[in-house]
């Protein structure tokens, strides 16, 4: 699947945003040119990098991504959003990376322990969670409500494992309940 980023801008009264979505697979790095021009055009808005449409990424995307959080953070304020696990895996090897920007949501793949197909036709669905309302770092583990199959009410399972996938809650001030009680 080639890459792409899909750029779309939003003003509001209150704010001018850009969101970048990464579609396909990352698996090299943008040009120096690109990168500039996606700085240039994001200077004075808001960025949100929304990941739900990556599919893989490699060492060389992941450099690609880090040098582009790390110019874009330097103008404007940079949130990740729909983060899927291939980013989230990295965000837990290399929890710097999220001194450049915030994790807002996450989107988490879940299917039936029965094999039931999921409301958009596949065995597998992807749920948003948004980050401190839907998900936090509990003791051992993190805190997720369940969710449910539509055909049997089974509880979904997670089909990826959360101390690779959440390990970088740990990361982030305000996201564990030792933190939270106090």
């Amino acid at each position: 699947m080639d890459f792409r980023l899909d750029i779309s801008f939003e003003s509001t009264a209150a704010l001018e945003s850009a969101r970048i979505r990464f579609i396909g697979n990352f698996l090299s790095s943008l040009s120096a040119s690109e990168e500039e021009m996606i700085v240039q055009a994001a200077a004075g808005r808001s960025v949100v990098f929304d990941f739900g449409g990556l599919g893989r990424m490699n060492s060389v995307g992941l450099r690609g991504l880090v040098r582009l959080s790390k110019a874009l953070a330097s103008v404007t304020e940079l949130t990740y959003a729909r983060c899927v696990p291939q980013i989230l895996e990295q965000f837990s090897m290399l929890p710097d990376f999220l001194r450049y920007g915030k994790v807002t949501s996450v989107l988490l793949s879940e299917s039936c322990p029965s094999g039931h197909v999921q409301g958009d036709g596949s065995l597998n669905s992807l749920r948003e969670l948004l980050l401190g309302s839907e998900l936090r770092l509990g003791d051992t583990a993190p805190i997720i409500a369940p969710s449910f199959c539509r055909t049997c009410g089974s509880q979904l399972e997670r089909d990826d494992v959360d101390e690779i996938l959440f390990g970088f809650l740990k990361a982030i001030p305000g996201h564990s309940d030792q933190e939270q009680a106090s």
